[in-house]
């Protein structure tokens, strides 16, 4: 093999590899920027830019995601999102699902079974697909997820595990765990594992926050 085809070979690897990884990197914007559902045009504005300036615009990309990622969690994701009824998967053993009100509605509703009544407390949904309920914590624990084990559905919320996280009563007061969830549980800005919650408390999951409301809020 001669010195200049032994060149040719290798100057034809480098560009296949630079290639390879250019069209990659437009693939992982584009995808990326449709999973987040960026709002305007940036759906079609970053993969432009990384396509027109290789690897720069990609690390500008990168960069982008890690400030909103820092600076303004859970905002990155507010486009059109398709509003839905709460859907909560009927518990076992003759157990009635968690109800959905209105915010304009009456907070919570006298339980006529004390036995199973949580601390008189409900969740409402600040931001998300489902902005505008409040669903009533009446049987802990309660889990929160995609898959139909959990009692509070976020199916819409991309971001939200299938077994995300748990509501529960522990001598008296409610807390929450996170279950091992890809993105993480946030109680007020901190990522938690496992923590008591108090009405005002913001629970952020996937793209989701949920406020705590007490009796008579």
């Amino acid at each position: 093999m001669s010195p200049q085809f032994s060149d040719l070979v290798k100057i034809a690897g480098i560009t296949i590899l630079i290639a390879s990884l250019w069209a990659a990197s437009v693939a992982f914007t584009y995808w990326d920027t449709n999973r987040r559902r960026l709002v305007g045009g940036h759906v079609f504005l970053w993969p432009a830019l990384v396509a027109l300036l290789p690897f720069i615009g990609f690390l500008a990309y990168l960069s982008f995601r890690l400030f909103h990622r820092i600076f303004a969690p859970g905002d990155i994701g507010t486009g059109p999102q398709t509003r839905r009824e709460t859907a909560l998967k009927p518990p076992p053993e003759k157990r009635n699902p968690l109800p959905t009100l209105l915010a304009s509605d009456p907070l919570l509703l006298a339980n006529p079974d004390p036995e199973k009544a949580a601390p008189g407390c409900a969740l409402a949904i600040a931001r998300g697909a489902d902005r505008g309920r409040v669903i009533l914590l009446d049987h802990l624990p309660a889990q929160i997820g995609r898959g139909p084990e959990a009692s509070i559905r976020l199916d819409a919320d991309l971001g939200v595990s299938r077994q995300h996280a748990e509501i529960y009563e522990q001598g008296g007061s409610l807390r929450i765990r996170d279950l091992n969830s890809t993105h993480g549980t946030q109680v007020n800005g901190l990522r938690i594992e496992d923590k008591s919650l108090e009405p005002g408390d913001r629970i952020q999951i996937g793209l989701t926050v949920l406020v705590v409301k007490g009796t008579g809020e």
